[in-house]
């Protein structure tokens, strides 16, 4: 019984500690924030003009990443059409062609470009295949992703309405698009689960806890074996034996000696 306790309250604390650590750092190992939603709630549709919300998405995940914009440092990076490779001239003053391609349309620079992601911010409330200029920007970061080795990552918001295609593009290439950003009012699924999994743990250690303690309560204390004292008569007796083997003893080793003198 008390190796099943302990079993059972080790369980319990071990889901209490991992689910808190978990909520608290909001970790989460598949995208390169290593976290499962954004540190600061973004701007969104219909809160400022379309540029400000774009920039806005880009400066939080700037942050998260802990990573300067590809646009902040001379010169900027791109993926570039092939002919800007054979005329070796760059598309614009202070783009670096680091990639080149015939089936990227003139170029594309990615907001995050390191050794080991491209990663690309689309704050907005759709991602639809229509949207003919962010279709071909993604496509292009998915064609450089593949012949570079670098997972492609595109971060969107925790609701954004993406169509089929642009998963797609990811068939064959590492990263994906991460539901990323969070709104006014938005609330992690993630997280409900673990504060129920907390309270489901610590519910578990305070019963097992409490029967603990009933059990103990009113479960007989064992008693200690008691030494008797040994009865005065039994003594008397054990005595009285231990005198005669005496006697017996010496009157045989006299009649030895006597028979010697003889």
């Amino acid at each position: 019984m008390t190796t099943l306790r302990r079993i059972v309250f080790s369980i319990a604390l071990a889901i209490v500690v991992v689910c808190a650590g978990l909520l608290i750092t909001n970790f989460d190992p598949n995208n390169p924030t290593h976290r499962r939603y954004s540190s600061e709630v973004v701007l969104s549709t219909g809160e400022a003009p379309s540029d400000t919300i774009g920039w806005d998405g880009e400066r939080v995940l700037s942050k998260d990443l802990n990573h300067p914009k590809n646009d902040e440092n001379i010169p900027v990076l791109a993926f570039c059409n092939s002919r800007f490779e054979e005329s070796g001239q760059p598309p614009a003053k202070h783009v670096e062609c680091i990639y080149f391609s015939d089936a990227i349309e003139n170029y594309r620079v990615p907001d995050f470009y390191s050794d080991d992601y491209i990663a690309e911010s689309k704050n907005s409330a759709t991602l639809m295949i229509g949207q003919e200029r962010n279709y071909k920007q993604i496509q292009a970061f998915a064609i450089a992703s593949a012949d570079l080795g670098r997972p492609l990552y595109i971060f969107v918001r925790h609701n954004t309405r993406v169509d089929a295609q642009y998963y797609d593009l990811f068939d064959n290439i590492e990263g994906g698009i991460i539901h990323y950003f969070q709104t006014t009012g938005y609330t992690d699924q993630t997280d409900f689960y673990l504060l129920l999994g907390i309270i489901g743990g610590l519910s578990v250690i305070i019963i097992w806890v409490g029967i603990s303690r009933i059990v103990t309560y009113f479960m007989p204390t064992p008693k200690s074996s008691v030494v008797v004292p040994e009865h005065k008569a039994s003594r008397k007796a054990r005595k009285s034996f231990d005198d005669y083997d005496d006697f017996m003893s010496n009157a045989g080793d006299s009649a030895r000696r006597t028979l010697d003198d003889s």
